[in-house]
Parts: structure tokens; sequence; C-alpha cells
């Protein structure tokens, strides 16, 4: 009964904003490196109206901070798991589109799953 995991993956640069992070997620949240600047946030319990909250909430927080003197930017997307038929390839091919979408959009910003 996973119906209610939701993934979230996010662009960010700057170590002030990782822990920035770091502090504002539950500690049942997995938030791990995904790549050179991407990170993944598992969120076990929320559904897609609440990662989208804590997701635009680390995005506002993060944005106060500036990185030589440039502001920090975020850019999020947030998928949930579907249920027994969902796919770990599925979901993170979702948050993906997702993360891609808020790239294309002008960055700084939230972007849920279609």
């Amino acid at each position: 009964a996973e119906s209610n995991r939701t993934a979230g993956r996010l662009v960010t640069t700057d170590a002030a904003a990782v822990e920035r992070i770091r502090s504002r997620i539950k500690r049942t949240d997995v938030f791990v490196r995904w790549g050179g600047e991407e990170f993944v946030i598992l969120c076990p319990g929320h559904d897609l109206a609440a990662a989208a909250r804590l997701a635009e909430k680390l995005r506002v927080r993060i944005a106060t901070l500036s990185l030589h003197a440039q502001r920090v930017t975020t850019s999020v997307g947030v998928a949930t798991w579907q249920g027994a038929l969902d796919t770990e390839e599925s979901l993170f091919h979702r948050v993906d589109e997702a993360l891609y979408r808020a790239k294309e959009g002008g960055r700084n910003r939230v972007e849920l799953e279609r």
C-alpha cells in the first residue's frame, strides 16, 4: 500500500540550499543526491497536493539565498506513486517530465506530473 508515496526531483548547486532542504523535511523523508546538481526527495505519506506544497515551500526558502551575489533558483518536478501497477522507472519518468517542464517554463518553479 504505497499509493501515497511521492517523489520530487530538484536542481540546485548551493550547499546552503541543501541544508535548508534537510532542515525542512520530515525524518521519514529520504533526501539524496541524484546527479551533479539534482536531488531526489521521497516523501512517504504525502499525496500530490502535500508534496507540491512542500516543494513550493522549499523553492521559496531557497530563493532567499544568494551565491556569489546571484540569486539561487530551484526547479522541481513532483510525481506520485500510482499503486501496484506503477514502477520506479515510470515514477521517475513522470518526475523527469515535470522537472523539464519547470526548466523550460522559466526555471525557479514547481511542476507536477500530468
